[in-house]
């Protein structure tokens, strides 16, 4: 009995939703809600989607397009005061303010500490250039500060291997985002320091909200950066992202591939001027090779050097002498192979076997023509045979049609003529009123007071006598 109290007592997801949007409607209505504006973001469609928060929770908040005119659009960081009403979106199962009007109150706490924070850095001569250190021109290892698992460090990678093959690669894996991550970054830099097993320090983060990179916003991390002995090259977020951090690093890449390229563009620019170099030598020590050849062959051929120049008249007078006599003799065999040509055509001529041949091919080529024609015919009379074969189907389908409408109209027909019939007419009600001679009566004047008349019905006929003409 228990097991079937409990089982009618389960509620589906939907019904549960559905109870507490009823309950949270009417136990709260309109309210006016006060925090910092978060993750905004507006729609294609025109609709405001942001959070507002404080430092115990957050709330998702939704500004419609149609209140938008009646609401200013805040934006990220600002400290408001939200008017709306509580809602439940059923689809995801959690609560939100619907929002129908927005009341600025000033800057959020946070872009307030980071400006005081900016100012208070900013008077200590933390982001003053005297105090940057200058990048090393080759550096051979590099450290890198981010997550391990993000798309950054790939990217990194990727750029390194790109400009420059000479590097050694060190990692120490942090949290880029939470409590904990401003606290491991600093420490990362403090064991850089302290080993000193790198030339330069990469700190790089892809890009987020406020609140994601406010973790490179704070003073503990920003004192880590100032008092690092290693230059440091900060790449937090996207190109318009400006950290504290950012700030006092010795260099700020607007992304991680930027810093990259940074770090290694003197490696690089070295290994093109190699290059070119290589190039340049290459192009003079061939240049050289070449003269000296064409020198000693000028040489070789100086008299003093040489006495086959004495003999080279002769040389020359036997080689035309030599094809004059290979000319002559390769036309006279081709005359002579051309004499035998035609005696071989004239011999192949009066030959029977190639007259006999012949005939074969002519009698093979007619006998081929013969059956090509056969086929011909064979083919147009099968084509004529479906179609007739066609025909007769048509023939047949229009007759069929032609009498099918025939038939359809003599029905039409007789049921027409059976809907005239009288009789038909009296199974529907209606009846025939004569009189004493058996006209018909179909009108008041046909008829006198007190005569008498026959009503005929469907199944016999009825006398009556008239009493009275009403007209209507």
């Amino acid at each position: 009995m228990s097991i079937l109290t409990q089982k009618s007592s389960v509620l589906s997801v939907s019904n549960l939703t559905h109870k507490i949007k009823r309950q949270l409607n009417s136990e709260f209505g309109s309210v006016s809600v006060q925090g910092e504006i978060s993750s905004i973001k507006k729609h294609t469609s025109g609709h405001v989607y942001f959070s507002i928060k404080d430092s115990m929770a957050q709330l998702n908040c939704v500004l419609f397009r149609s209140n938008i005119k009646s609401a200013h659009l805040p934006k990220e960081g600002d400290l408001v005061i939200c008017h709306g009403e509580i809602d439940v979106y059923l689809p995801r199962g959690s609560y939100q303010l619907l929002v129908k009007k927005i009341e600025m109150t000033g800057l959020g706490e946070l872009l307030v500490q980071l400006e005081q924070l900016k100012q208070e850095l900013k008077a200590l001569g933390w982001f003053d250039k005297e105090n940057k250190k200058p990048l090393p021109k080759f550096p051979k290892r590099i450290g890198i500060i981010t997550s391990p698992t993000g798309a950054v460090i790939q990217d990194i990678i990727h750029v390194l291997k790109r400009r420059s093959r000479a590097f050694h690669l060190i990692i120490h894996p942090v949290h880029v985002q939470g409590d904990m991550a401003a606290k491991e970054v600093t420490n990362a830099i403090y064991d850089f320091n302290q080993l000193q097993n790198v030339d330069v320090i990469i700190i790089a983060r892809g890009g987020g909200s406020i609140e994601d990179l406010f973790a490179f916003n704070e003073k503990i991390l920003a004192k880590a950066v100032f008092d690092s002995h290693i230059p440091i090259i900060s790449s937090i977020g996207h190109e318009t992202d400006y950290t504290i951090c950012d700030l006092v690093a010795d260099i700020r890449a607007p992304t991680p591939s930027a810093a990259a390229e940074i770090v290694m563009q003197e490696s690089a620019n070295l290994e093109h001027f190699l290059l070119d170099t290589q190039k340049q030598l290459k192009m003079l020590i061939d240049w050289n090779i070449q003269k000296h050849k064409e020198r000693l062959q000028r040489f070789q051929l100086h008299p003093l050097f040489c006495t086959a120049h004495l003999l080279n008249p002769y040389f020359q007078r036997f080689d035309e002498m030599t094809q004059n006599i290979q000319s002559r003799i390769s036309q006279f065999c081709k005359q002579k192979q051309q004499q035998l040509d035609v005696k071989k055509i004239v011999l192949s001529s009066l030959n029977p076997a190639v007259k006999i041949r012949h005939l074969k091919e002519l009698h093979k080529k007619l006998q081929k023509q013969y059956l090509h024609l056969l086929q011909q015919k064979k083919q147009h009379l099968i084509q004529a045979e479906k179609s007739c074969t066609q025909y007769k189907e048509k023939y047949i389908l229009a007759i069929f049609y032609y009498l099918k409408q025939k038939r359809l109209s003599l029905k039409k027909l007789t049921s027409h003529l059976q809907s005239l019939d009288p009789k038909n007419l009296m199974k529907k009600g209606y009846a025939i009123l004569k009189d004493s001679n058996q006209k018909v009566v179909s009108k008041l004047k046909d008829v006198d007071i007190n005569s008498t008349l026959f009503v005929h019905v469907q199944d016999g006929a009825l006398k009556t006598q008239v009493l009275e003409k009403i007209k209507d």
